[in-house]
């Protein structure tokens, strides 16, 4: 309640009922007086007090002082009357979510924003800020408000032009700014990535050692830096090839490397935001091989071998590879596959 005070100059008893005075109040600046109380003129403690608990639907206007009380004789109110200067009677709202420390939402996706009112206006607004509200200030929406004491719910489809991490949420009343709440925590609005390339399931994709070889991916939102890492285990364990790369941007990126020395077939490649890597990434959906690359150099082209010879030298080189321990040697009599065995017991040493 609010206290409503009033005094009286000179002889004003008269013992009976018509020493009372009537307490109205006006939302338009005096053009109408809604009555609150009739009491006795010395009511209350100290003598003229009235605590006025204010309803739900008497907010004004505009936010321009149009309220006003107004304390009357209740014998001869048209000449026995005091009335206040203008002031303004406001409504209130709560922000119930987003209220939540650690909250990280993905920019294109959509979220609740939600409230409760205390009083009757009619319309709220939505703004959210990167600095608190200090100087940003950007306008999400509105809606109709819903009554007094009935939470509202209104979707945020979140804009992909916003990452921060320091966003908070205000709901208003539309026609008073004064009228307000901000949500108490710090929100995190952060890009989305996926990986495009390699991502072929038939047939297996292979790289070989010192190939160059394309990582694509797919930016929702301005993820400007980037790690990429591979893994050879399917995912257990990842080897980086860069950290915090900057230059990219949102939709359609590409990363050019040299392939490895790995020797694998169940490989994939991590794109992650450098700056929330524990969060925002993207992982290949299907394994890929990485293998070194064998190279014969014995025997040479046009050589020729007789039958039944013995001593005949194979040679191969690793092109600089660690990842080959063991070799099986197999040849082709016609140039096509070689199903031929010269040693498939897989204990040739590779060097």
């Amino acid at each position: 309640p609010h206290n409503i005070t009033w005094t009286t100059t000179g002889f004003f008893s008269r013992g009976d009922a018509s020493d009372d005075v009537v307490i109205s109040y006006s939302t338009n600046a005096g053009t109408t007086f809604t009555p609150i109380a009739t009491v006795d003129y010395n009511y209350g403690a100290p003598a003229g007090t009235y605590a006025w608990t204010l309803p739900l639907d008497s907010i004004t206007l505009d936010n321009k002082d149009r309220a006003m009380i107004e304390v009357k004789d209740l014998n001869d109110g048209t000449k026995v009357r005091g009335v206040s200067a203008g002031f303004d009677i406001e409504g209130q709202v709560a922000i119930n979510e987003p209220n939540t420390s650690g909250l990280m939402w993905t920019v294109g996706s959509s979220h609740d924003i939600k409230w409760t009112p205390t009083g009757t206006y009619s319309t709220v607004e939505f703004h959210y800020s990167t600095d608190n509200f200090s100087a940003s200030n950007i306008l999400i929406g509105q809606a109709a408000n819903t009554a007094s004491g009935v939470q509202g719910t209104y979707s945020w489809s979140i804009p992909t032009n916003v990452l921060s991490d320091t966003v908070r949420v205000r709901v208003r009343d539309a026609a008073d700014p004064d009228v307000n709440s901000i949500s108490a925590y710090d929100i995190k609005l952060v890009g989305g990535l996926d990986v495009t390339a390699p991502e072929t399931q038939t047939p297996l994709i292979v790289w070989y050692k010192g190939e160059n070889k394309d990582i694509n991916w797919t930016a929702n939102g301005a993820v400007t830096n980037v790690n990429i890492d591979y893994s050879t285990n399917g995912g257990t364990g990842w080897t980086n090839i860069v950290t915090n790369e900057g230059g990219h941007t949102a939709g359609s990126n590409t990363k050019t490397i040299t392939v490895p020395d790995e020797n694998s077939e169940n490989c994939l490649v991590r794109v992650s935001d450098t700056a929330h890597s524990t969060n925002v990434y993207s992982i290949s959906a299907y394994p890929f091989a990485i293998r070194p690359v064998i190279t014969v150099t014995q025997p040479v082209l046009d050589q020729n071998l007789v039958v039944g010879s013995n001593s005949n030298t194979i040679a191969w080189s690793l092109n600089g590879s660690t990842k080959v321990s063991y070799v099986k040697l197999y040849y082709s009599r016609d140039g096509g596959a070689f199903t031929n065995v010269i040693d498939d017991t897989g204990t040739v040493p590779a060097n």
